[in-house]
């Protein structure tokens, strides 16, 4: 399953940027990266996801660049940290959803 992310960079209150991420299929390494981070087990509202980001931005950030390489250090910076926690809660949504496309083998399912 293939979404695009889209993040805004701003700079004194005003959008100066927004990528796109490569449309690419998220990879396990980055969803497990990613849940490294932001541990699901931890997370139970938005306030525990913007303590992970936090928490975590330089690594974040290094991760996050896989999908959106037209960013640059300075401009992680001009992130809104709303749309961030956005982003994460999308990615965890599209792992989510692509494991649930995986194929089942109806002889292994439990009656």
């Amino acid at each position: 399953m293939e979404r695009d992310f889209k993040l805004n960079i701003y700079k004194n209150g005003k959008v100066i940027k927004t990528v796109a991420a490569r449309k690419i299929d998220l990879t396990m390494g980055t969803v497990r990266k990613l849940s490294k981070i932001v541990s699901i087990d931890r997370i139970n509202n938005t306030a525990d996801i913007s303590k992970a980001v936090f928490e975590a931005w330089e690594r974040l950030t290094e991760i996050l660049n896989a999908l959106f390489p037209d960013i640059t250090d300075e401009e992680w910076d001009g992130v809104k940290i709303n749309e961030m926690i956005t982003l994460m809660i999308q990615i965890g949504e599209t792992a989510v959803k692509e494991a649930l496309l995986i194929p089942t083998d109806e002889k292994t399912k439990n009656p």
